[in-house]
């Protein structure tokens, strides 16, 4: 997250130096689009962690084939 938010943060800064828009619109729309962007990539992370963990365990269900059911 650090490194994420350093990315943003460095992208940010040089836009701002290149930036002679009005109140400086050009680099607060960039970073509200860095910032969505992060979100997406949060999202997805999310739903990526919900599928792998409702993926069943491959060594737990080796040791069931080896040696029986535990229960």
């Amino acid at each position: 997250k650090r490194a994420t938010l350093a990315g943003v943060f460095t992208t940010t800064l040089a836009c701002w130096f290149a930036d002679e828009s009005d109140g400086h619109a050009d680099t607060w729309a960039f970073l509200d689009r860095r910032i969505s962007d992060v979100m997406q990539i949060e999202k997805v992370k999310a739903q990526a962690t919900k599928v792998i963990d409702a993926l069943p365990d491959p060594l737990g269900l080796i040791a069931r084939i080896r040696y029986g059911s535990t229960g």
